[in-house]
């Protein structure tokens, strides 16, 4: 029992010691997962899991492993595993080798990658979006172009510039597109879809690689050219 407590009470000592020399030089540099609150960086190097809540970093976060952020800011962000972001704020480029969840946070940067599936709700972008797999966006706002690689589904989202897809269905619900939807799906057993259900386009809808079809349903609307689609028409 006695060498059990010496041997925790030196693990303790070991902890405490790391979050002094941590919270002294400001960087933190960690191997295996950790959880951190109420600190601020000026780096972040982890080489596992990383949970944090209410803190700063004003330089680069690099994660080699699941990053979950709550109520945090941050600079630049590299994550190599999945990553959250809640009520938080980028500033500087982001790029994810995994999925990505955020709501109710601001990224602004230069860029965003990411290299799974994105799915936002309540968040706004600033920075041009490449994703590298779904897009699955609720009451979104979105400053520069998006590109994905596979589906898109919106509801209640505003895309100021244009978006382009290679996933074979687009669902666009009570949405605002401020440019061109660009289609480049080419899968022979699927015809490529966009469903605009109480959406709104204001530019030009084009299908690149083969013919696709265009829904338009409950008063869904394009304002610009319709190109090698056929279109379908229903609901008031």
């Amino acid at each position: 029992m006695m060498k059990q407590m010496q041997t925790l009470g030196l693990s303790m000592s070991l902890i405490l010691f790391w979050q002094a020399n941590a919270d002294s030089i400001n960087n933190l540099n960690f191997a295996g997962n950790v959880k951190v609150s109420q600190e601020n960086y000026q780096s972040i190097n982890v080489n596992g899991d990383l949970d944090a809540e209410r803190i700063t970093n004003s330089g680069m976060s690099n994660i080699s492993g699941k990053a979950q952020f709550r109520q945090s800011k941050l600079q630049d962000l590299s994550i190599d595993g999945k990553a959250t972001l809640e009520n938080s704020q980028v500033n500087g480029e982001i790029n994810i080798a995994g999925a990505l969840k955020v709501s109710n946070s601001q990224l602004s940067g230069k860029l965003l990658h990411c290299s799974g599936n994105l799915t936002s709700n309540n968040s706004s972008y600033a920075s041009p979006l490449n994703i590298n797999g779904t897009l699955d966006s609720t009451h979104d706002n979105f400053a520069q172009t998006v590109n994905t690689s596979g589906s898109i589904t919106l509801n209640q989202s505003i895309f100021h510039q244009g978006l382009s897809s290679s996933g074979y269905k687009l669902k666009l619900s009570n949405s605002q597109i401020q440019g061109d939807i660009t289609d480049n799906a080419k899968i022979w057993i699927l015809t490529p879809q966009i469903f605009l259900d109480n959406t709104q386009v204001n530019g030009n809808i084009v299908f690149t690689k083969m013919t696709g079809e265009l829904i338009l349903a409950n008063g869904a609307k394009v304002s610009g050219t319709i190109k090698n689609a056929k279109i379908v028409r229903y609901g008031s």
